[in-house]
């Protein structure tokens, strides 16, 4: 028997665009086909504004190579909205515009602050562009640090050096396991546990997806406390498991979504349904044993 479904609105996590500059070796979304370019109609815009939610995410893809789009956005959303960004292409007026803004939050991308980790990472020449404009940003704005193998080596120089910059909201995780690269996680997060405790009183260090952890303060909503929009409209719990689990269309009845959303969560036992679920395998083990 299904649960009656709750009627707390869910986080909006949208990607208008699968159009990016990078080639990000960790990325989630290496499953997709990406060989044909997308990027979310105005008509669709208009949906997501018109969908009941807590909190919108604008992301990618890299949303600042469809600006139009995401200032579209910015005009006609009314509850507060987070852009997940590399930095790389916003202009200096639009960071002015951001900082300026109570509205907006960035959730920015720091794979590595060595330059030739960087290059290695992204695959792309962007690191003096993206340093400048991480000098610019309002230094409340959030980091997040995807750790692989290659940016391993770097992760307290990098730490450190976003501490030095102003920087104190820093999440640490390890990458998803894909096809392409993986990660010892359990050696992450000791490195982690370490910045965190060392760190604790002027920042916040923290991890995602293991609520057993004291400096885990990102607990797993997929399905039940937010939803993913992709370009086509297509309706998923989460980014790195969403092929499998289709809950709909943005057409669909938001009160059908949420129950199929609360279906996927509880589907899982209750030691595993706040943990973030791209560190399962097939079996549905914890990957990380930390």
């Amino acid at each position: 028997m299904n649960k009656p479904t709750s009627d707390k609105e869910r986080a909006i996590f949208f990607e208008i665009t699968n159009l990016c500059n990078h080639r990000c070796i960790h990325c989630c979304k290496q499953w997709e086909d990406n060989s044909e370019i997308r990027t979310a109609s105005y008509e669709t815009l208009d949906k997501i504004v018109d969908t009941p939610k807590s909190h919108l995410t604008i992301s990618g893809g890299e949303p600042s190579l469809v600006k139009d789009k995401v200032f579209y956005l910015i005009e006609h959303e009314q509850k507060n909205i987070s852009i997940n960004t590399n930095l790389t292409y916003w202009t200096k007026d639009d960071i002015d515009y951001f900082n300026s803004s109570s509205k907006i939050s960035l959730n920015i991308s720091v794979v590595s602050l060595q330059k030739d980790i960087y290059r290695k990472i992204v695959q792309a020449d962007t690191y003096d562009k993206f340093l400048k404009n991480l000098t610019l940003v309002n230094k409340d704005n959030f980091i997040t640090m995807v750790v692989n193998n290659i940016s391993l080596s770097s992760i307290k120089f990098t730490v450190k050096t976003l501490l030095l910059m102003g920087f104190h909201n820093i999440l640490v995780t390890p990458q998803v396991p894909t096809p392409n690269c993986s990660i010892d996680a359990n050696k992450v997060m000791r490195i982690i546990k370490e910045l965190h405790d060392e760190y604790k009183d002027i920042s916040n260090i923290t991890t995602q997806g293991y609520c057993n952890l004291e400096y885990c303060d990102h607990i797993c909503e997929a399905g039940i406390g937010r939803l993913l929009i992709d370009t086509k409209g297509d309706v998923y719990p989460c980014a790195p498991i969403h092929r499998e689990c289709k809950l709909g269309t943005i057409g669909t009845d938001i009160i059908v979504l949420k129950q199929r959303g609360q279906d996927f969560y509880y589907s899982y036992p209750s030691h595993l349904r706040d943990v973030c679920k791209g560190f399962l395998d097939s079996n549905n083990q914890v990957m990380v044993s930390f």
